[in-house]
Formats: structure tokens, C-alpha cells, sequence
């Protein structure tokens, strides 16, 4: 689901996207073997990248003096990931694979800069760029081995707040 707003100086959009993916194959794909070569479907599950919820607001401003800021904030549910228990039982699995889920995603992104043409044909371009401005702490790498004093607990992080300055020449 997708809404766009156009005006002369402003520009938004809002979109939006629930989806579903369960296979038995994408812990396979990432170095984890299968359960049992003999039912397949004991690995059923959801996918390693099943992310049910994607929402995206986006949004740009052009100010006067050639001024433009812009702004996306993005938010996504959290991928799933497995319990997992050594050594068991030849063919058995500690319970359904990717059951439990890790922490939700969240980030604002701003830019703020200024166009100005130098002639004809060339014009540059110097701002401000924030990613996760507000320094949400996203956490990824769940552990999944039950038997770890850090069960359920994030391995890593995605980047803290970061800001750029950049210039760019168009000519």
C-alpha cells in the first residue's frame, strides 16, 4: 500500500507492506544443515528475511533561497531467529525453526542542504546528512543456543546516529 503527495514545493509519501514467507530451506542456505535428509519438513518455519511489517514516511521541502530539507523514517518488525540446543537427538529439532523473534527496526533519516547553479550547465550541491538521528539503538544477531548465559540476547548492532557532510558537482 503506497500514498504519494505531490505539491509545488513539498513532496511525502507513506507506504506501507505486510508480507509472509515460510520455507524449509534458508537455514540450509546459511550454513545450518537440515534436521533430517529424510523429511524436509521438519524444517518448515518462517524464512530467515520474513519481515511482516515494512512502514516508510518520506518527505522533502523545498525552502526559500534554495534551500531543501527531507526526511524518511523507516520502521520494520523484527526477523526471526531459532532456539537451538547441542547435542540432540539424531533427526530432532529443539522446537520450530526461526519461532522466536529479535528486536524491531526504527531509524530516522534527515538531509538538509542548498542547490546552486554556477552557470549554465553546473550547479553544486552542498549538505547535511543524518541517519538515525535520534540514535535508536537497533539490535541484531540474536543468540539462539539455549545453553548460552546470553540466550536471547542481541550479538550486534546496526551503526549509532551518524552525520555527513558532503559536496557534489553536477556538470
Amino acid at each position: 500500500m503506497r500514498y504519494d503527495l505531490r505539491e509545488t514545493k513539498l513532496f511525502g509519501g507513506l507506504s506501507y507492506t505486510w508480507a509472509k514467507c515460510d520455507d524449509n530451506t534458508s537455514g540450509i542456505l546459511t550454513g545450518i544443515f537440515a534436521t533430517s535428509p529424510f523429511n524436509a519438513e521438519i524444517d518448515r518455519g518462517p524464512c530467515d528475511n520474513d519481515i511482516r511489517h515494512t512502514l516508510v514516511a518520506r518527505a522533502s521541502y523545498d525552502l526559500p533561497l534554495g534551500f531543501e530539507l527531507s526526511s524518511i523514517i523507516t520502521y520494520r518488525s523484527a526477523p526471526p531467529f531459532s532456539a537451538t540446543s547441542a547435542p540432540l537427538p539424531l533427526f530432532t529439532r529443539f522446537e520450530p525453526r526461526n519461532q522466536r523473534r529479535g528486536d524491531n527496526f526504527s531509524s530516522w533519516d534527515l538531509r538538509f542542504g542548498r542547490n546552486t547553479r554556477i552557470g549554465e550547465r553546473v550547479s553544486a550541491r552542498f549538505f547535511f546528512e543524518f541517519f538515525n538521528l535520534l540514535n535508536h539503538r537497533n539490535f541484531t544477531g540474536f543468540v539462539g543456543n539455549v545453553l548460552s548465559s546470553r540466550f536471547g540476547q542481541p550479538q550486534s548492532a546496526e551503526p549509532p546516529r551518524q552525520i555527513q557532510i558532503d559536496f557534489r558537482l553536477d556538470f
